[in-house]
């Protein structure tokens, strides 16, 4: 399906709508927008949370053999904030009956490198108390910032894989 440059964003925020995108087009749409190099405001627009749309896993993940991630699952979502003024990093996998949040500071720099360090693990649960473990220093990246905009965040990893999120809207 050959669509236009325009229509490339609305593929992407299409996969929150649950409209069925193939892994091609989704490739495609991340190719030309990241062309553009739009990276508005940066540190202003990336406060805040953001849904997760689509991953590709990491490069480990996609050499195995594996088909690439599709869209992230009903029954659970992520989530990744970022608390511009404090300079912290969190990445929430929230599944049926629980939580688990991985936290820790981070520095974005000028060529939009978010370089972070998680330094604990939250684990939340409906019938218990929250429970924190710390996780030292070894549980740290970097995360490149290809595109921008007030709804979509593209980012790459240094462990060779591309993510897509949404803006969450209150």
């Amino acid at each position: 399906m050959d669509i236009g440059n325009s229509d490339r964003r609305t593929v992407l925020l299409d996969i929150s709508s649950g409209r069925q995108v193939s892994v091609q087009e989704v490739l495609e749409a991340i190719q030309v927008l990241e062309k553009q190099k739009s990276i508005a405001n940066s540190q202003a627009t990336l406060a805040g949370a953001w849904f997760l749309l689509w991953t590709s896993g990491t490069k480990q993940y996609q050499e195995s053999g594996k088909a690439l991630i599709k869209p992230i699952a009903k029954t659970s979502s992520v989530i990744q904030r970022f608390d511009i003024d404090r300079s912290w990093i969190e990445n929430e996998v929230r599944l049926p009956y629980f939580a688990l949040i991985v936290e820790g500071p981070f520095v974005y720099s000028v060529e939009k490198k978010i370089q972070f360090t998680f330094q604990r693990v939250r684990l939340k649960m409906s019938f218990l108390p929250e429970i924190k473990v710390p996780f030292g220093t070894w549980a740290s990246g970097w995360l490149r910032t290809t595109y921008l905009d007030q709804e979509l965040h593209i980012e790459r990893g240094d462990r060779g894989g591309v993510s897509v999120y949404r803006k969450e809207v209150f």
